[in-house]
């Protein structure tokens, strides 16, 4: 039931990144994504004013050696708080300009008088070692000095990142092996119930012997096998389309917890000689 009510509610996060900036910030971060190691693909949809157009810049960055967020690499240089639009630009691993891009699906067309570029083109990614995608953009002028070099930018922007060819292309490297590590976990429990605590609860159940910690117990087992269940699902919604669903990870992680509390009374009443 928990599964059919989630299905029903908006996607609320996953590897597709949209959205629209208007604003004074001439450097905007746009999104991330830890690639596995092989091919992938960086899927760019853009739309913006023609007269200005942004830049995309592309940091790289192996997922051992730094914390997504906060981009620790770069913490002392070029990304820090105060540098300007430019020395962030200077410091991307690549920086794409849009309007010199070859091989990209471009349209032009006026909205209340001002001509506006709607711009679609891919990036291939390679690495031969797990890593991290940083994607931002910049309105700025890279032979500029001072703080302020563009007037703002308006940018509405449609990010989609895949690994290869494989009906789980949009899992990224954590996530997939959240994944994996989710199915065989399942199948673990799943087996053990089968074949060891079924036979002995149903044994004791005829007995009439079936004791508030078997049960506990076999509460406990069922909370984990339904959080290891949203955790398997959500991953697939994400492997599909890109796109996966919060109240799925909200319930893994309530079940978890109430999984863990469960089996915390388990072990208190075994202590107290139940």
């Amino acid at each position: 039931l928990a599964l059919l009510a989630a299905a029903s509610l908006p996607t609320g996060q996953g590897e597709l990144a949209h959205g629209r900036y208007r604003g004074t910030n001439t450097w905007r971060q746009l999104a991330g994504f830890a690639f596995p190691a092989g091919p992938g693909a960086l899927h760019v949809e853009l739309l913006f004013p023609t007269a200005r157009a942004p830049q995309l810049a592309l940091y790289h960055s192996d997922i051992n050696a730094v914390e997504r967020d906060a981009f620790n690499q770069l913490e002392e240089g070029p990304l820090t708080l105060g540098s300007t639009c430019t020395e962030r630009l200077m410091a991307a691993d690549e920086l794409l300009d849009v309007d010199s891009l070859g091989g990209a699906s471009r349209e032009h067309f006026i909205v209340d008088g001002e001509a506006y570029t709607r711009l679609a083109f891919t990036v291939d990614v390679n690495h031969d070692r797990a890593q991290y995608l940083m994607v931002a953009f910049g309105t700025c002028r890279l032979d500029c000095e001072s703080r302020y070099c563009a007037s703002g930018a308006d940018l509405e922007y449609h990010l989609r990142f895949t690994t290869g060819e494989a009906w789980d292309q949009h899992l990224d490297y954590e996530r997939r092996a959240k994944w994996r590590a989710s199915v065989a976990f399942f199948a673990l429990y799943v087996t053990f119930v089968i074949v060891l605590l079924k036979p002995v609860a149903l044994r004791l159940f005829a007995k009439r012997r079936l004791h508030v910690t078997v049960r506990l117990l076999l509460t406990s087992v069922q909370l984990v096998q339904f959080s290891l269940l949203c955790t398997i699902a959500n991953g697939i919604a994400v492997a599909l389309t890109g796109t996966g669903y919060l109240i799925l990870d909200f319930l893994a992680e309530v079940l978890a917890m109430l999984a863990d509390w469960t089996i915390v009374v388990f072990a208190m009443l075994l202590a107290k000689g139940w």
